[in-house]
């Protein structure tokens, strides 16, 4: 592919973001779970007259594809990392034939941005456009990755849904959140973030984010009533990256004390059949 092929279009407000570019992601709602649902939020708020956050949209493409997508957006807890989407089969993707996007890419997005101290995409994207903006900004990437993470979906055709574990003398329940799980949800979502450092979260602003998913109905809980004892919440499911075909789940964990019951994958079967039946 030759470097005077590629174009690049950006933009600061979602409501100009090309149509053709929102086609690609709309026929990915996998890949572009990323990227998709932040833009359609964004495109609502504006029509209904609020003022945009500091968002940067960055399409790169040639006559006859989109080659990628990168965001630079805001989400309600703070900054999002540089989402990078692409349409391109993983097998495709080589560092010799992305590298010219990819530049194009980075030197648009540094005419905005000065320091990027997170990328998310697909590795073999992700290692090269850090690569990249090193070479263009002098600031060394840091070579460990902070999070690995699979992209994995289910349909109402593949979906397998476990039964929730109990034992004798427990009542258990798998519900949307509600504001009296507030509490112990701000601590999962506290302990969820101690363990993705450097992103971790102080305890004012998990409650900050507990309440926020209780407000969106973006959180389940698998609760657990034990006689004599107070009901517990012995996992959440949050699922905050939303579109009306899609929902993703960006949050999954169990509290220390109810780990290998099998609260979480039930929990998360539960979850995406409840998913697929609201849309």
């Amino acid at each position: 592919m030759s470097s005077s092929d590629i174009q690049v279009q950006y933009v600061t407000r979602a409501s100009q973001f090309p149509s053709f570019a929102k086609d690609v992601l709309e026929a990915d709602p996998v890949k572009s779970n990323v990227i998709l649902p932040t833009l359609n939020k964004c495109i609502a708020k504006e029509r209904n007259g609020q003022t945009p956050n500091d968002h940067l949209w960055i399409v790169v493409y040639t006559s006859r594809e989109v080659l990628f997508i990168a965001s630079c957006t805001d989400g309600y807890m703070g900054k999002y990392p540089i989402f990078l989407f692409t349409p391109i089969p993983y097998s495709r993707l080589r560092r010799d034939t992305i590298v010219p996007a990819l530049c194009l890419l980075a030197r648009t997005l540094h005419r905005h941005v000065s320091r990027v101290y997170s990328v998310f995409g697909p590795e073999i994207v992700a290692r090269t456009f850090c690569s990249l903006w090193t070479q263009r900004t002098g600031i060394p990437e840091v070579l460990e990755p902070y999070y690995l993470a699979k992209i994995s979906f289910a349909t109402p055709e593949t979906l397998i849904n476990r039964r929730l574990p109990s034992f004798p003398d427990e009542l258990i329940e798998l519900r949307p959140a509600s504001r009296e799980d507030i509490p112990a949800l701000s601590e999962l979502c506290y302990l969820f973030a101690g363990e993705s450092p450097p992103f971790v979260l102080e305890p004012v602003s998990a409650m900050q984010e507990a309440n926020i998913l209780v407000m969106n109905g973006e959180a389940w809980v698998h609760t657990v009533s034990r006689p004599g004892q107070p009901t517990r919440i012995a996992s959440m499911v949050a699922f905050t990256r939303n579109t009306d075909r899609m929902a993703t789940i960006t949050k999954l964990y169990t509290h220390p004390d109810f780990h290998v019951t099998g609260s979480a994958s039930a929990s998360l079967g539960g979850v995406a059949e409840g998913c697929a039946d609201a849309r």
